[in-house]
């Protein structure tokens, strides 16, 4: 027993000498109690100007450096950790960037944020990063684009996000941006696209255009031309198109298409691309969805009509969409639950939310819905409705309707003999 102490003892011993040296190997590059450090990421918050280094990181083992709530002050050269991959400067307040501030990571840095960041321009330090590809710039108000430093960063740069970043115009320097896959412009006031917006870009996979006041589908149409064959993902929500931009349809590869929140009348069979499998329609003017809205052999996986009031619903309307497994029907007018999900054979998620304050459970349940429900084992189905007697979960309504309204019924007829006998001895004790 002793000897097994003793091992154990000595065991320890080493384990505490092996994490010292550990952590003298590696000690956190900035040695204050406002920075932190976790694996591979340092993140500073609530600073007044920068640390000096206890440790210039030259070994890399942090990659990821996040300044945070902070009034930075002046970034200068030798500031800031050596082999970052990943810089971001979020809620601060910058006076100046040393030319030579990112120098350290001129061959390792790859991603550069700045969100609500008191700078008004696009550092010129970035011109010593050899090999960035993702750029942010979100929340500001940027004034100062040098053209030197955009036309350097086109070489690298693959995914670039400019949201609410007081642009008012399409930025003409993305056309330098060739080998850019990804493009977010969301929450500027850009009312329009010009024709050549992706003239050089030949290979963008996602468009981001959310509030951005656009409203012209035939400017839209015109400018995604040159990415028809490349495009996957749109998201065009929160504008002001009154319907479905028609140039989509020659798009083979879209497979996303977000345009909620427009003020889209009708949707019809020759707008929708055959090759979308996510459609958001969420909170449209559109209130008649026909035996003919949705093309024949549509690959929806899909499909979100969330806000919309409806004033016909075919019973035919989702025929076509024999591959959709989620449908948001939530906070929807309707007050029946429509027997067109009864065409729906591969439906995994219906959302009925907030249906309850319309949706009626109508006794007795319809025996297609019953069947139709009864064949899908992996439906989930979330929302409320309501009879004469009660609100109701619909996966019950749908399960065990014939029991609920039976019960309901001798509810009622228990309710009505009570009634009874309480007029006849308000009668009798009048008489």
């Amino acid at each position: 027993m002793f000897l097994h102490c003793l091992k154990m003892k000595h065991t320890l011993a080493l384990l505490l000498i092996l994490g010292t040296n550990v952590m003298t190997q590696n000690p956190c590059p900035y040695n204050v109690k406002e920075c932190r450090c976790s694996a591979r990421t340092l993140l500073c918050t609530n600073l007044t100007g920068i640390p000096p280094l206890e440790s210039t990181n030259q070994n890399g083992s942090i990659t990821n450096l996040t300044f945070q709530s902070s009034n930075l002050n002046n970034i200068t050269e030798n500031s800031l950790p050596a082999n970052l991959q990943t810089l971001v400067f979020s809620n601060v307040s910058i006076t100046s960037i040393s030319p030579n501030a990112f120098s350290n990571s001129s061959t390792t840095l790859t991603s550069f944020t700045m969100d609500q960041v008191s700078y008004d321009e696009l550092p010129d330090a970035l011109l010593n990063v050899s090999g960035l590809t993702t750029l942010q710039l979100s929340n500001m108000n940027i004034t100062g684009w040098p053209t030197d430093v955009l036309q350097y960063l086109g070489k690298t740069v693959r995914s670039v996000s400019l949201t609410n970043a007081g642009l008012t115009s399409w930025p003409q320097w993305l056309k330098d941006f060739t080998l850019v896959n990804s493009i977010d412009v969301s929450s500027n006031k850009l009312k329009t696209l010009p024709a050549d917006a992706f003239k050089n870009v030949k290979s963008l996979k996602t468009l981001l255009l959310s509030s951005t006041f656009l409203d012209d589908t035939g400017n839209l149409d015109f400018a995604l031309a040159p990415v028809s064959n490349s495009l996957e993902t749109l998201n065009i929500s929160h504008n002001f198109f009154t319907q479905i931009p028609a140039g989509l349809v020659n798009m083979p590869r879209l497979s996303t298409l977000q345009i909620s929140f427009n003020l889209i009348l009708e949707i019809t069979p020759d707008t929708i691309p055959l090759s979308l499998t996510r459609l958001d329609l969420t909170d449209n003017l559109i209130t008649e969805l026909t035996n003919t809205s949705f093309p024949p052999s549509s690959a929806l996986k899909t499909l979100l009509l969330t806000f919309l009031q409806f004033t016909y619903l075919s019973d035919w309307a989702f025929q076509p969409l024999r591959n959709l497994t989620g449908l948001s029907l939530a906070y929807t007018n309707l007050e029946t639950i429509p027997l067109a999900l009864t065409k729906l054979p591969n439906l995994q998620i219906l959302d009925l939310s907030m249906g309850g304050i319309n949706l009626r459970c109508n006794c007795p349940v319809d025996g297609q819905l019953a069947r139709w429900y009864q064949s899908l084992r992996n439906l989930t189905v979330v929302g409320w409705c309501r009879n004469d007697f009660n609100t109701i979960n619909v996966s019950t309504y749908l399960q065990n309707g014939k029991q609920l309204c039976s019960s309901g019924f001798d509810y009622l007829r228990g309710n009505l003999f009570l009634c009874l006998l309480v007029v006849m001895a308000t009668a009798v004790y009048f008489w």
